[in-house]
């Protein structure tokens, strides 16, 4: 019987554009009966029955396709006795193909024609009579063209496909919760979206606090280079302000933002070296470069300012310079600007507002070093050992500062947001890289058998999956999307 939270979790894994598999022990006809209920085949769609027949003395092994459902379908078997497999003929409509296998076909499959099988896990929609061996041996075929493989399962023959699957779930708390990394409290499927979506925003927060932490690197070795050259350095209460309230508080509370319960049909990055991600990285260090390159060289270019005249044996003396002041201020703020430009919300995780601790931290150290900037009190200035004027506060040459950071952190947003994700930018590197063949495997076997006219079913009826076709996702790996494979009691 179908439990009844497995059709709207199938509705929405396909809504995603997720693929969805089901092996399962029993018929092939109650396999394809539960696959029709819960939405895994569409009402329209035509189901094939794979069968295999092993060779004997008078005829070499043959693959066949025999409608299971519909009678509309005509399979023309072929004279030549060299053809492997035969060809169908769909009429002249556009329906969606599905294949059913069994696990005695399987077998023989894997035997006599190896070099189909990607064919048919890339097309099957339901394997019956699958043994247990056999449930993790379809996994690994999966995971050889390249589908990053979840599986579901609540029994102890699911152990060995839970087992080798890239993520496991256990359905209950028995044999399979041992196998599987992930057990579930309830004995339905009702949990796998919301694993999704947690892993989506796993990967997109590991993303976001390894770029935070690389930029942070390089903004605190670029503000000392810069003042090196005017032999002055930043002073200890500036460090210990940098480093302990603004960094550590930050990088601890960027990943506290939650995942999103929508799932959507885009895939987060999966390669932290990527194009893409390189490209957000080497950006926002040329913006930062630029910024504190125009602040200093602003600084210079004011009447009031007197270059730092290094003092010898006197090295606290020489931090506090009008140079340190400057370079402080402009890398406050690009710490608390890359914060937000890092925090990406939709599509994978909540809005940054939602994320109490972050929010307040942003807030609050944005307030501290406003104070710092636009209120020179003598006090503050002392405390944090920046140099001041007491009888000049050079409130324009603050505002100037402000402005430039008000720009740096509109660009930098704006270069995060709308340019290093966008589809334009990722299309702009494949025809860089002169990229014409798909990175995964499984998209070269749905193309070759769209070229093929001799391979059931027909060419117009792969165009869905050939656009995108998504599985379940598992969070740390480069290739997000594979294949969710459950058994038939769901």
């Amino acid at each position: 019987m179908l439990k009844p939270e497995t059709a709207p979790v199938i509705r929405q894994l396909k809504a995603a554009n997720i693929r969805t598999v089901m092996v399962t022990g029993d018929n092939i006809l109650t396999g394809i009966s539960v696959a029709r209920d819960c939405g895994m085949v569409g009402e329209t769609d035509h189901v094939l029955l794979a069968k295999v027949t092993a060779p004997s003395s008078e005829h070499p092994a043959a693959l066949t396709f025999e409608p299971a459902d519909t009678p509309d379908i005509l399979v023309q078997y072929s004279d030549d006795v060299d053809n492997k497999y035969t060809s169908i003929n769909a009429g002249d409509g556009d329906p969606r193909y599905h294949l059913a296998v069994t696990g005695k076909a399987w077998a023989l499959l894997c035997q006599y024609f190896p070099d189909l099988v990607p064919r048919i896990v890339a097309k099957g929609t339901v394997f019956a009579r699958m043994s247990p061996d056999q449930k993790a041996q379809l996994v690994e075929e999966l995971q050889a063209i390249d589908y990053i493989v979840g599986m579901c399962g609540d029994g102890a023959n699911d152990c060995g496909a839970l087992k080798t699957a890239h993520v496991g779930i256990s359905l209950s708390e028995a044999e399979a919760s041992v196998a599987a990394p992930f057990t579930s409290h309830t004995d339905n499927i009702q949990c796998v979206p919301q694993v999704i979506c947690e892993g989506r925003c796993a990967l997109t927060t590991n993303f976001s606090v390894f770029k935070y932490m690389a930029l942070y690197s390089i903004i605190q070795f670029v503000s000392v280079l810069i003042l090196y050259t005017a032999y002055s350095n930043l002073t200890d209460p500036q460090f210990l302000y940098i480093d302990l309230f603004i960094v550590t508080v930050i990088a601890v509370f960027m990943g506290y933002t939650g995942a999103r319960h929508e799932l959507v049909a885009h895939k987060p990055l999966g390669n932290l070296l990527g194009a893409v991600n390189m490209f957000s990285v080497l950006s926002q260090i040329a913006l930062v470069i630029l910024t504190q390159v125009i602040a200093y060289l602003y600084l210079l270019q004011q009447p009031w300012f007197e270059p730092n005249k290094p003092t010898p044996g006197n090295e606290e003396d020489n931090t506090v310079s009008w140079e340190t002041g400057t370079i402080f201020y402009i890398s406050a703020f690009q710490y608390l600007t890359l914060c937000i430009a890092y925090s990406p919300g939709h599509p994978f995780r909540q809005p940054i507002y939602t994320n109490f601790w972050l929010t307040v931290s942003l807030v609050s150290l944005t307030v501290i070093t406003l104070m710092m900037l636009l209120c020179p009190w003598s006090w503050l200035m002392e405390l944090m050992r920046i140099k001041y004027d007491p009888e000049n506060d050079l409130m324009m040459f603050r505002v100037a500062l402000l402005l430039m950071i008000a720009l740096h952190f509109v660009v930098s947003l704006s270069t995060e947001h709308f340019v290093a994700r966008s589809r334009f930018l990722k299309k702009c590197f494949q025809w860089i890289t002169c990229k014409r063949e798909p990175k995964n495997k499984y998209k070269s076997v749905i193309r070759d058998m769209n070229e093929d006219l001799s391979w059931p079913p027909e060419p117009l009826c792969l165009v869905l999956w050939f656009q995108e076709p998504l599985c379940l996702v598992l969070w740390f790996q480069a290739s997000v999307f594979g294949a969710m494979v459950s058994g038939a009691s769901v």
